[in-house]
């Protein structure tokens, strides 16, 4: 029976040993948070807000330790925030059920956050309050919020679907601006003022609306065409939903000599990637349809959806001419038929289109953009069309492969040179070996 007695003890003591081990360690202790409020930081990336009243997270700790955040708790107790902070590692936001208001600007910029809950007894979300929180896919609301005020969800840019509870009554001016993913939004039965509006809303295809207000539907200069049982509408009255196919973009196009293998289309929808055919000229390989107009020098590296404009594609279609001159070197040559155009500012600003290949062994698992270079993986080489470029000491014994990329190379004033983003790794096709 002892023996019993003290092999439980020393079980006992074990666990509480392993338990201390494993507690995480405190980094930041109940530091101010509030008049009555504290917070902590333990190095799990664990942030605890507690206490009573208001949060104010102003400190100048928590702006240095924002980047360690990973997960934030508000403990019960705590009523309103007016100021919880923005942390770039945040995933998780866990609110506490005692809170009754989230205030102006208080939680903006939470970019990594991906799912939230307001509690039930919020009755006030304030003027900006979720603001860039860019990754924010999902969001339940109080059941009874009243207020949404202006901005409040402006470039949540993951949001697809929201339903505003049905108690609220006012909703602010842009609530839902640069809202590029949010496609559906239903509007409550109790709503009496309604400030916002659908311009910056560019994906959206759906609103319910089940208050006793008309709704103005914005038709981005006409590009939009809202529907109603079938009918077209510019306003939604009580009690009906509206429906469109999206703002509606023209395409036109650039074949750069080569012939389309199927149907191009004349539109697109902002937020949509239509299907486009492949392009085929003798003695080139077609690399994608690229618009190589896009502002400030950067060329999408897919089809840019959300751009919202009229686009010209242009065929990117290139050959590529490999020599290998020894066991140990090759040399590369690519020309083009793609008619560039030009972004030029004359004396500011000069674009000239570049090309990179790429030759290894084993192809890279990171994309090449700029410094570091990742040389273990690769060997890279610029030149501009029908340059040539050659690329040494090469192992005889191994086997080679290469890809093609192009940007615009940026130059500036007299001095100063700066690459635009390449735009994928293309081709991917064996080097050819040295022949006596």
């Amino acid at each position: 029976m002892k023996k019993g007695i003290a092999l439980a003890g020393l079980v006992l003591i074990l666990c509480l040993a392993d338990s201390s081990a494993l507690q995480a360690k405190v980094l930041v202790d109940e530091e101010k948070a509030g008049k009555n409020a504290t917070w902590t930081l333990t190095d799990d990336g664990v942030m605890t807000v507690e206490g009573k009243g208001t949060v104010e997270l102003t400190s100048d700790l928590a702006y240095k330790n924002k980047q360690q955040v990973k997960k934030i708790i508000v403990k019960d107790g705590i009523s309103s925030i007016r100021e919880l902070g923005s942390y770039d590692n945040a995933t998780e936001i866990i609110l506490p059920k005692t809170l009754t208001k989230i205030e102006v600007w208080s939680m903006g910029f939470n970019e990594a956050i991906t799912d939230l809950i307001i509690p039930n007894k919020v009755e006030t979300i304030g003027r900006e309050a979720f603001t860039s929180c860019k990754s924010l896919k999902t969001i339940k609301l109080s059941k009874n919020l009243k207020n949404i005020g202006a901005k409040a969800f402006k470039k949540c840019k993951s949001l697809k679907s929201l339903t505003i509870p049905n108690g609220v009554t006012s909703i602010g001016k842009g609530a839902f601006d640069d809202c590029n993913s949010l496609e559906t939004l239903v509007l409550p039965k109790k709503l009496k003022t309604f400030q916002a509006d659908f311009s910056k809303t560019k994906c959206l295809k759906k609103v319910v609306n089940k208050s006793k207000k008309w709704i103005p539907l914005d038709t981005c200069g006409g590009k939009r065409v809202w529907k109603v049982n079938g009918k077209k509408v510019t306003r939604l009255a009580p009690g009906k939903t509206a429906v469109t196919k999206g703002v509606r973009y023209q395409l036109t196009y650039s074949l750069s000599g080569g012939k389309a293998q199927g149907k191009l289309p004349k539109y697109y929808y902002y937020g949509d990637t239509p299907k486009l055919p492949e392009v085929k000229k003798k003695g080139y390989d077609f690399i994608g349809w690229y618009d190589l107009q896009y502002g400030d020098g950067y060329i999408p590296e897919v089809f840019p959806a959300k751009g919202g404009k009229n686009l010209k594609l242009t065929a990117m279609l290139v050959q590529v001419k490999v020599k290998r001159i020894s066991e140990t070197e090759a040399e590369f040559c690519v020309k083009d038929s793609v008619s560039w155009g030009s972004i030029d500012e004359p004396g500011e600003e000069i674009c000239i289109p570049q090309y990179y290949i790429r030759v290894y062994t084993e192809r890279p698992t990171k994309p090449y953009r700029d410094w570091p270079r990742d040389y273990k993986a690769a060997d890279y080489g610029a030149m501009f069309r029908g340059g040539k470029r050659k690329f040494s000491e090469l192992d005889p014994n191994k086997k080679y492969y290469y890809e093609v990329s192009f940007h615009w190379l940026i130059k500036e004033a007299d001095d100063f040179e700066s690459d635009g983003n390449l735009c994928g790794w293309h081709l991917g096709y064996e080097l050819p070996e040295y022949k006596k």
